[in-house]
């Protein structure tokens, strides 16, 4: 295998501009993943959805993101990188444009449901041109700042969005992303290349069926391990702030929109910090050890954020800052895979972790919906549902049970 340049020779070169056109469509998918949550009042009174109908609404992106993971990797390690993305932006464009023009919950689904399906291949593009272009001791921290630029682009994603739907409303504004995206779809076909990767004593695989890929892969117990602690872990997220903690903050503490946005998008500067920091210790210190730590703070902030009375603004967004850091444990999985995995199946392993690392959201979301529209406490105001805290504390403990769950996952890696 040919020798692979230092992070800083790339830092101008055409792979370094190739993988930050990757970086720019995977933070589009990022915040379409979280965009109902950041709308959540402009699209009940548009489809006049309850808690449970807009939990659909979310996680219609998921089903469709998270069935086409482990496809979606096996796809790019066959065809590549280039043909694949393009393709997968010009999906989520079109998604975009469907979403913007819906009347009805029914074409709003079906928009989601394109998101999710281009959405699929973004991330696990993203990290095989990382493993193709770049050498295995840098993966980590490469991976650290490729999800501080990607969580802090976010969080200004989110809050430009919020600013313009609020001007100019939400359709104006998923338009404005349509528009973009169609964009970086020609961008993606000019600029990406694929690198042919000699196997290195990898086994060959191109002869292989879905089913013998899967069961290699489904034999490894430590990769379970890794996409069940991920999941767990990132329920913060997928769960949480994709969709319900705008309505936490508004419903529960009274706090203006834009504020309750600004808040939830304190966790995406958190994970933009703890991301680099996660992969440089991943270097220093046992995968476990780390698992382990960032599962147990994770659930002591968390509890603290959902169930003591009272807290000043000031504290909460230090408490949604600090979880960031500690959820960005959720990225070792994804370092595990590039240590442990043979290159050929990079792309399938990390779309089958990166599948149970958001299978949260078509999980849980609908739970969470259905759980709050059931409480008798909630009351009817223009048509639209509206919660007190208690409301949301029972509805979003089933938060601090996944992350419970990551602990025990951790300890089940423990020596990896």
């Amino acid at each position: 295998m040919q020798k692979k340049p230092a992070i800083s020779a790339l830092l101008f070169s055409a792979p370094a501009l190739m993988l930050a056109v990757l970086v720019l469509f995977t933070n589009f998918q990022f915040f379409l993943q979280g965009s109902v949550g950041i709308l959540t009042d402009y699209l009940k009174d548009s489809f006049r959805a309850d808690a449970a109908m807009m939990s659909i609404l979310s996680s219609s992106f998921f089903y469709s993101f998270i069935l086409l993971q482990v496809p979606a990797g096996m796809i790019i390690d066959r065809f590549g990188v280039r043909k694949v993305a393009t393709v997968a932006c010009g999906f989520v464009a079109a998604g975009c444009w469907v979403f913007s023009q819906s009347s009805t919950l029914g074409w709003g689904v079906l928009g989601r449901v394109l998101m999710g399906i281009g959405g699929a291949f973004s991330f696990i593009s993203m990290l095989k041109t990382i493993k193709e272009w770049f050498a295995p001791q840098q993966f980590p921290i490469l991976l650290g700042i490729v999800e501080t630029v990607g969580m802090a682009s976010t969080a200004g994603i989110n809050t430009a969005v919020s600013e313009v739907s609020g001007f100019w409303g939400w359709r104006v504004a998923m338009m404005g992303c349509a528009s973009t995206l169609t964009l970086l779809t020609g961008i993606l076909w000019w600029r990406v290349r694929d690198q042919k990767v000699v196997s290195n004593g990898d086994p060959k695989v191109s002869g292989e069926s879905f089913w013998v890929r899967s069961h290699r892969l489904l034999a490894k117990p430590e990769l379970w391990w890794c996409g069940i602690f991920a999941g767990c872990n990132f329920s913060v997220v997928t769960v949480f702030t994709y969709l319900w903690c705008v309505p936490f903050l508004t419903q529960g503490y009274g706090l203006p929109e834009v504020t309750a946005v600004m808040l939830c998008s304190f966790i995406y500067l958190g994970i933009a910090l703890g991301s680099p920091l996660c992969g440089w210790l991943s270097n220093r210190e046992a995968f476990s050890t780390l698992m382990l730590r960032g599962a147990l703070v994770s659930l002591t902030l968390f509890s603290i954020l959902l169930y003591v009375p009272a807290l000043p603004i000031w504290v909460m967004g230090v408490l949604i800052f600090l979880l960031g850091i500690t959820i960005s444990t959720y990225h070792l999985s994804f370092i595990y895979v590039s240590r442990s995995v043979p290159n050929s199946v990079q792309g399938t392993a990390n779309g089958f972790v990166n599948m149970m690392t958001m299978i949260g959201a078509p999980l849980l979301q609908p739970v969470v919906g259905f759980f709050l529209s059931y409480e008798k406490d909630g009351k009817i105001f223009d048509g639209a549902e509206t919660y007190g805290l208690w409301d949301f504390r029972l509805a979003l403990t089933l938060i601090p049970i996944c992350l419970l769950a990551s602990v025990f996952c951790a300890k089940a890696m423990r020596g990896k």
